[in-house]
């Protein structure tokens, strides 16, 4: 028996997922119409995109950190460009030969502090560390050439605040005044001619007065001279007072705190105190204290000089007229002299020059001259007088004139 076979009907061909997805792809295509409206759309978005493009830009040129750029000399330092952006490590004590330390050193030089005789070496040593402490204290922000910036603490660390304060004075030429070191101190309420006299201010000099010394010539010590600072105070020969001066002689301890002494420079002066001649030389030269120890600030100098110069006029008082002298000579009028002929007596006292010898030679020429104007009997006393330096004794007949 044969069986008959159905009919064969073709079957719909299916589509692959490539042709379905192509398909609909342009099944989305042929959806989209572009209109008035589509492109005014379009050209609002781009607009947009534009225009917050250009705010980007703006707000990059604007920002604080183009702020942070250095503006003076220290510009030209890549590592503190980027510590003023907050990108590099600060500088701190401890740091050494680096390029960027002596920029930073050379901007404090500009600035009027001292490092010493180093200089900028670019070794962060305490010289530096005590220059940038100083600069954190005095300098008072202009927010000119930087504006978003702060001190934080007195730290002598220089970082991002500190080297963009830094940059500003420098740019600005601020100016550092330490008032330790101001020129006025070199100014004495009484007392100048002395004061003048008594040494200089040229560190340079041989009569370099605020450096401890002790007069000599070539290592042979001058008379019994002992270690020597200020304007003519010998420690070794401590200044005394007359017969009933109040106090006998004067505390060098309470001297050296009235007048702002560091403690290592003033304990190593008590220890040699009453110390002469090559002893004291030689205590000097085994101090172990360095230069900028062994050396007073001008302020220092004029506050130590004004409390020995007062000691001084009041010791020269006392002695022209204490009752012996009165009989032997008569009254000098203390109170009626002029400023000129006492700035020379206590001159005298001040260098040592008064003594029973010298006083047999002015005090009779003083009383002569009480009732006069010119004083000439006390000048011809005076330049007659034995044993005094031929320069000290020109200055005192040329301020009597």
């Amino acid at each position: 028996m044969r069986y008959q076979s159905s009919p064969f009907i073709p079957q719909e061909r299916q589509e692959t997922t490539r042709e379905r997805a192509e398909r609909q792809r342009q099944e989305r295509r042929a959806e989209l119409t572009y209109t008035a409206s589509d492109e005014k759309r379009w050209a609002e978005n781009r607009e947009r995109v534009l225009r917050e493009r250009q705010q980007a830009a703006d707000s990059a040129k604007n920002n604080p950190e183009d702020e942070l750029i250095l503006k003076s000399s220290l510009k030209e330092s890549k590592p503190l460009n980027e510590l003023a952006a907050g990108k590099f490590n600060a500088l701190k004590k401890g740091s050494t030969n680096t390029e960027e330390i002596k920029k930073v050193q050379q901007a404090l030089i500009d600035c009027g502090f001292e490092l010493g005789s180093f200089g900028a070496d670019g070794d962060f040593g305490r010289a530096t560390e005590g220059a940038v402490k100083q600069f954190q204290t005095h300098y008072k922000p202009t927010h000119t050439t930087h504006k978003s910036y702060q001190f934080g603490d007195i730290d002598g660390i220089v970082g991002k605040n500190t080297i963009l304060a830094l940059d500003e004075a420098v740019k600005e030429g601020w100016k550092f005044v330490d008032d330790e070191m101001d020129e006025k101190w070199l100014t004495v309420p009484r007392g100048q001619f002395t004061f003048n006299n008594e040494g200089d201010d040229i560190e340079s000099s041989y009569y370099f007065s605020r450096k401890a010394h002790v007069p000599n010539n070539s290592g042979v010590v001058v008379g019994r001279s002992g270690v020597t600072i200020g304007r003519g105070l010998d420690v070794g020969n401590p200044p005394t007072g007359a017969t009933g001066q109040s106090p006998s002689a004067l505390n060098l301890r309470e001297l050296f705190q009235k007048s702002g002494l560091t403690p290592a420079l003033s304990n190593w002066l008590l220890s040699v105190e009453g110390i002469q001649k090559e002893a004291a030389l030689e205590s000097l030269n085994n101090s172990g204290l360095d230069n900028k120890t062994l050396t007073l600030t001008r302020k220092q100098q004029h506050l130590m000089f004004n409390e020995v110069y007062a000691y001084m006029e009041e010791k020269t008082r006392i002695l022209l007229t204490k009752p012996d002298v009165k009989r032997a000579y008569g009254d000098v009028g203390w109170n009626e002299l002029p400023l000129k002929v006492k700035d020379v007596l206590i001159d005298l006292t001040y260098r040592g020059d008064n003594h029973g010898r010298s006083r047999r030679e002015f005090i009779p020429a003083l009383v002569l001259d009480k009732n006069s104007n010119d004083y000439e009997n006390f000048y011809n006393a005076i330049k007659n007088l034995d044993n005094i330096p031929p320069e000290r004794m020109k200055a005192r007949l040329k301020w009597l004139n």
